[in-house]
């Protein structure tokens, strides 16, 4: 494996050593996947594009939707596990990445750059291809950690896939399960300024900890809907769908993590004819989704636009 810690040499970013990672979807199964339990997820088909050059005068680039990301000690500590697994120099070495998806707002955004960062980081070693995805794995695994303390892994499986997946840690390693979901339009509204992922996955384990005997049965009923919202979705039953996820909305707010705007906008989506509506990641801010059919999917949109930026995806992605 080649080192590149004395690496000086100035080079601009190249199209050869782009990378990408996936932004994704929580469908069912917040919180309690930090627990073991089972959960639902879609990867997005856009999320973050990197390139990792070598270079004597390093910089520091993110782009997203909404502009610029100021990097922080915290995401330095990021990129520097990043490139310690692959023995590279964060001195000698500049990071341009690019977002199609806004930051901190529940869509795996950390999640994605660091796969995209990683991808490219492992394009300037010798590893084969076997080596370098397990350097991966645990490059994004050391990142997200720094960005989100204890972490179920969700976000780093969603940012390396394809489509609908379910996921659980029961064992203390991932088990990820493919699932064959048919294509449907999936409306995403961002309605609320975000919370940190960490803050929030605090509260929740310390609601669990005063309350366990509450908080646990809570959990429980995550893991089945999650279980009975998979089946619905493989089987396209999308009234099914919708009315899993207005009750796994309902669990989220029993644990603390939704808010006004949160419960607001769901209310909209529904009005306006989704089939369903709930937040999307940690909460406490952030975005929702809603499911909608074709024929109201366009005054789910409208009504949402009036609170807040709202996308549109085609699930799961066409893309490999």
């Amino acid at each position: 494996m080649s080192n590149a810690n004395e690496t000086t040499s100035e080079a601009q970013p190249s199209a050869a050593n782009e990378a990408t990672g996936r932004g994704k979807l929580i469908v069912f199964g917040e919180h309690a996947v930090v627990y073991g339990h089972r959960a639902v997820a879609c990867s997005l088909p856009r999320g973050a594009t990197a390139v990792v050059t070598p270079s004597s005068q390093p910089r520091r680039s993110v782009t997203h939707v909404d502009g610029s990301l100021e990097i922080d000690e915290r995401a330095e500590r990021a990129l520097a596990a990043i490139f310690d697994t692959f023995e590279l120099s964060p001195r000698h070495h500049s990071v341009d990445v690019e977002l199609s998806i806004p930051v901190g707002c529940g869509l795996g955004s950390s999640a994605a750059m660091a796969v995209a960062v990683a991808r490219s980081a492992a394009r300037l070693t010798d590893l084969d291809e076997d080596d370098a995805r397990g350097r991966i794995d645990e490059a994004v695994a050391a990142s997200e950690s720094v960005f989100h303390g204890k972490s179920s892994g969700i976000d780093h499986a969603a940012a390396l896939g394809t489509g609908f997946f379910a996921f659980s840690n029961t064992h203390g390693w991932p088990e990820i399960t493919s699932l064959d979901v048919p294509e449907h339009r999936w409306i995403v509204a961002r309605v609320a300024p975000p919370a940190p992922t960490s803050q929030m996955v605090a509260s929740v384990a310390t609601l669990r900890q005063r309350h366990p005997q509450q908080v646990d049965p809570i959990f429980e009923r995550f893991d089945a809907l999650a279980s009975a919202g998979a089946q619905a979705l493989e089987a396209g039953r999308w009234s099914d769908v919708g009315a899993l996820m207005d009750l796994n909305q309902g669990l989220l707010s029993a644990i603390g993590v939704s808010t006004p705007d949160l419960e607001s906008a769901c209310y909209a989506a529904r009005e306006a004819g989704a089939l369903g509506a709930k937040l999307t990641g940690a909460g406490g801010g952030g975005c929702i989704i809603a499911l909608a059919n074709d024929d109201s999917a366009d005054d789910v949109m409208t009504a949402l636009q009036e609170l807040g930026q709202v996308y549109s995806y085609t699930l799961p992605p066409s893309n490999p």
